[in-house]
């Protein structure tokens, strides 16, 4: 297992490129990671704006940090709810969004969502599953967008520049 001691701080999201290593390792799955957009590799303007992504398949939590990150955005990433309290609870890490799966083991999507709320009252959130629809969230949860799985780069960033604007 490849493990940089610099980068192990306790109850801190973990500051990496997200490479393969860290993947093949299982060191991504079991840590957050706060991974820079690749914008800034290609030398395109850059947004300031982070995200936190959160998702219980590491498969798919990658990809849309990936998707995020062709958007322009700082990406965090979560493999559950308890993890990104954590992150949500360090308010020296500036956040725009919460993106969370809804059915997730140990705390659902909605569950990390009220609890995320009353730590920092004006996060944006979008919800997102494969096996659910909008209509399951109830009305509780009106102002919050969702998308359903799978979804294309483009109409995430249509459903991002909404609901950042909202």
């Amino acid at each position: 297992m490849i493990r940089n001691p610099a980068c192990q701080l306790p109850d801190r999201p973990i500051v990496s490129t997200g490479g393969a290593a860290m993947r093949e390792s299982g060191w991504a799955s079991e840590h957050p990671t706060i991974r820079p957009a690749h914008r800034a590799a290609m030398g395109k303007e850059v947004m300031k704006d982070r995200v936190l992504v959160v998702d219980d398949t590491a498969d798919v939590r990658e990809t849309i940090a990936e998707m995020f990150e062709d958007l322009g955005f700082e990406v965090i990433q979560a493999s559950g709810g308890r993890e990104a309290l954590r992150v949500i609870a360090a308010h020296d890490i500036a956040l725009v969004l919460l993106f969370t799966d809804i059915q997730m083991p140990g705390m659902d999507g909605q569950t990390l969502a009220a609890e995320a709320r009353k730590l920092r009252p004006d996060l944006k959130v979008i919800f997102t599953s494969g096996l659910a629809s909008q209509s399951w969230l109830g009305q509780s949860w009106i102002g919050s967008s969702f998308i359903a799985k799978p979804f294309r780069r483009n109409r995430l960033g249509d459903l991002v520049t909404r609901t950042l604007a909202g």
